[in-house]
């Protein structure tokens, strides 16, 4: 058996083509090109840009791509765009280049600022999970359009905003929803346009959110999400709130391998498990799981004996990973172990299978020694 490392890294996704819809009247259609299915946006911000302008564009573009990772769907909704194959999206760090005097670019001028920060190293190369947002700040332009999408060649993906294209955040993401469901426009055709025919926009937690046509509604979105067929979670549901605006992705009753799908698309995108549990019903276990925006290093074991775990868990004490779940559970009369570790280094006590008379005069010897309870679980 082999625990499961998970560090900080970023690796993304491959793009794949979305099935065939079947179109009703004023439906997208598909044509057969690419769609990025999972990709990073990496925005270059190009000129006399402002720090300020450029974090609450940055800010919204996180949102964004949460959003477009299924962040804060309610239960049986999904994101519009997963109909036509995007599932998650990350946003990179920006890259800068103050450039003085009057800017204005056509495509093939636009294009040639990309070439030059990626031979200068300060932009990535072009990749068929990536695609690259040129952004122009108050006063400078593109010719042709004040905002647009094309690719250079397939797996080569680019997009173009002004700042003074209006409304500018909503803009932003009517090219990058375009551009997630359409890349190579220009050389390989995939869904219509999804946000052309639309005039509906919403407000969501991070700022204002272009309507994309829904097919499944025939119509423009005006919320961001469509319905789906949902059978429920078995089991019944214990749960506790607090206060916060953090968004989040929560599944319920997954198997484990629709869960583990899950969790290895969106780790690639700046989520990392915020509650985990499994449980079992008529000898199936399932998972319930809720992820946060996060890059914090994580190890898990899912289904492991006591003593499988505990050499685990003995060797990663002494590599700074200390318990963040722990996960006991019985199928077929044993007790198996699901666990995952963040790096820390603090103390950690820990006793397993205690009655509770047992359990209850450890708390209270270690109560007045300065040790508080982390985790508690019941079987």
């Amino acid at each position: 058996m082999t625990g499961i490392l998970r560090t900080a890294a970023i690796a993304l996704a491959i793009w794949v083509s979305s099935p065939v819809s079947v179109a009703q009247a004023g439906d997208l259609v598909y044509h057969g090109g690419p769609v990025l299915k999972s990709f990073q946006v990496v925005p270059y911000y190009y000129g006399p840009w402002t720090a300020a302008d450029i974090t609450d564009h940055q800010n919204y573009l996180i949102g964004l791509t949460q959003y477009l990772t299924g962040a804060n769907a309610k239960a049986n909704t999904q994101t519009t765009l997963v109909q036509y194959g995007v599932t998650s999206a990350s946003v990179a760090g920006e890259v800068t280049k103050s450039v003085s005097g009057t800017i204005a670019l056509d495509t093939t001028q636009a294009l040639q600022v990309i070439h030059d920060a990626q031979a200068a190293g300060t932009l990535p190369a072009y990749a068929s999970n990536r695609l690259i947002l040129l952004l122009l700040p108050h006063g400078a332009n593109f010719t042709v359009h004040c905002a647009y999408h094309g690719a250079e060649a397939v797996n080569q993906y680019y997009a173009f905003v002004q700042q003074d294209c209006f409304p500018y955040f909503q803009v932003t993401a009517h090219e990058i929803f375009e551009a997630a469901t359409d890349p190579a426009v220009n050389v390989s055709n995939a869904w219509d346009e999804a946000v052309d025919p639309c005039g509906t926009s919403f407000n969501l937690w991070f700022g204002p959110v272009p309507g994309a046509y829904d097919n499944s509604a025939h119509s423009c979105s005006t919320t961001g999400y469509d319905s789906v067929a949902g059978t429920g979670a078995p089991g019944s549901f214990t749960a506790v709130w607090h206060p916060s605006t953090v968004p989040q992705i929560q599944v319920n009753g997954w198997t484990l391998a629709a869960y583990r799908q899950k969790y290895d698309e969106i780790w690639a995108m700046g989520w990392r498990l915020q509650l985990l549990q499994p449980y079992v019903v008529n000898g199936q276990v399932l998972y319930n799981a809720v992820w946060w925006p996060s890059t914090e290093g994580e190890i898990q074991v899912y289904g492991w004996a006591y003593q499988d775990f505990r050499n685990e868990y003995d060797q990663l004490w002494g590599q700074g990973w200390r318990l963040k779940f722990l996960q006991p559970y019985v199928v077929n009369g044993q007790v198996l172990y699901t666990a995952v570790w963040r790096p820390a280094t603090s103390g950690e006590i820990q006793v397993y299978g205690w009655s509770n008379a047992s359990y209850r005069s450890e708390d209270d010897s270690l109560l007045g020694s300065g040790w508080r309870l982390q985790l508690l679980q019941a079987y």
